[in-house]
């Protein structure tokens, strides 16, 4: 499990178009500094949301039992907050190309949704919604 919570280091604080996103690698440098400069599909990736929040859906629902309480949480506050900063992309914004035809989003996004929506056992997205971004 150790390798899972390394691997959440989500940018919460950061820009509004890499909120939730996680990096490529956990040793690379941290994006949006001098030595590695914020550029969309080059030094971040707004997909790797969707990627690695699929991922962490497969493994809670088929590998569930053996992760821990801690973990399992940590995963599912990461997925929110992944869900979160999707909701900040725009098509023809800050060069993001999110449009109702890209094909990765469209498909990987609905999935996180739901899983989200069965995990907190509401079954309207409201509470989601009013919470806002960081709530948790």
């Amino acid at each position: 499990m150790v390798c899972v919570t390394n691997f959440i280091r989500e940018n919460r604080e950061l820009t509004r178009s890499r909120y939730g996103d996680y990096q490529k690698e956990p040793e690379e440098p941290t994006v949006g500094t001098a030595a590695y400069p914020e550029k969309i599909y080059n030094s971040w990736d707004p997909n790797w949301r969707g990627f690695i929040g699929t991922c962490f859906i497969v493994g809670l629902e088929e590998f569930g039992h053996l992760i821990t309480p801690e973990v399992t949480s940590l995963m599912e506050k990461s997925l929110y907050n992944a869900t979160r900063g999707d909701e900040y992309r725009v098509g023809g914004v800050d060069n993001d190309n999110l449009y109702p035809a890209y094909t990765n989003p469209v498909n990987l996004l609905p999935n996180i949704a739901r899983n989200i929506l069965l995990t907190t056992g509401s079954h309207s997205c409201e509470p989601l919604c009013r919470a806002g971004p960081g709530a948790v």
